[in-house]
């Protein structure tokens, strides 16, 4: 059973949430909350290096605790997408994909019998993830069966039908 013991402290940048978990002999920090705008520029350099190095949003803010939530960094993204912030948050998703791919081949390289199944997973979620944030890029090429096939419409007689299929014949 465990208790938890929120102080509040107030500094010059904001406020600060550290909440405690009780364990059996210390208290813990369990997390750190800062209440930080999205559209601080060391918000946006740690949000996007960590898009960039292949990382998902979610995981980014619980591992960096002086970084917003993602609920608010989605919300920010909502009210304008035009902000400089939405811009290079944008930029870094289009390189979250070419990082999240190339993971694939290292993981591919260091699979073992022993971990193949868990390492193919890991590797058709982050092709699945890529192909529904860039389609485009690397999304499945559906065959709509256009453009395999023309149709010539030629006004032909029958005379020179089957001369044309005659000589196509021979020739094949």
């Amino acid at each position: 059973m465990s208790n938890e013991l929120v102080v509040v402290e107030a500094d010059d940048s904001g406020v600060d949430e550290i909440v405690y978990e009780e364990n059996v002999k210390k208290m813990v920090p369990r997390r750190i909350r800062r209440k930080v705008s999205p559209h601080d520029p060391g918000v946006i350099e740690k949000i996007c290096a960590g898009l960039v190095a292949g990382k998902t949003l979610g995981r980014i803010c619980r591992e960096d605790p002086s970084l917003p939530q993602e609920q608010q960094i989605y919300y920010a993204l909502s009210i304008d997408d035009e902000s400089d912030f939405a811009l290079a948050y944008k930029r870094a998703r289009s390189y979250q994909q070419d990082a999240l791919v190339a993971q694939t081949i290292d993981m591919a390289d260091s699979a073992t019998e022993a971990n193949y199944n868990a390492v193919k997973l890991r590797i058709h979620a982050r092709q699945w993830y890529a192909g529904k944030i860039a389609p485009k890029k690397y999304g499945e090429k559906q065959d709509t069966g256009q453009g395999l096939v023309q149709v010539l419409n030629l006004n032909i007689t029958s005379d020179e039908h089957e001369q044309i299929i005659n000589r196509l014949s021979t020739e094949f």
